[in-house]
């Protein structure tokens, strides 16, 4: 199976004296489409190594073509949905639910 139950994202605050970089989303996303976010994506599932730095590094190189040299790391951030929310919840990839599936059946 290629599908992967934990996904770790990683949005990189580039800082210089007092001004933040900001990109807009595009329009066409599927969430927050349109609005303003730091740089950022996903850590990917082979990463090795000082995998949250790197992948910081890689998105704001991906995303705005600019070098990050300082990399600080500065906090984590996990959230619960209950089942009834988890399931078709549009950020919610499929294979998440399906894996929500499996565990609800013996329970109910």
């Amino acid at each position: 199976m290629d599908d992967y139950a934990l996904v770790v994202n990683v949005d990189a605050a580039v800082v210089r004296g007092e001004d933040y970089l900001v990109v807009r989303r595009s329009a066409a996303e599927d969430h927050a489409a349109g609005t303003l976010s730091f740089p950022g994506g996903k850590v990917e599932p082979d990463a090795s190594g000082d995998a949250i730095r790197e992948t910081a590094r890689r998105e704001v190189r991906e995303e705005v073509d600019v070098e990050v040299s300082v990399v600080e790391y500065v906090m984590a951030d996990a959230f619960w949905l209950d089942y009834e929310r988890l399931v078709g919840h549009e950020d919610v990839p499929e294979y998440v639910e399906a894996y929500a599936r499996a565990a609800e059946e013996p329970r109910a």
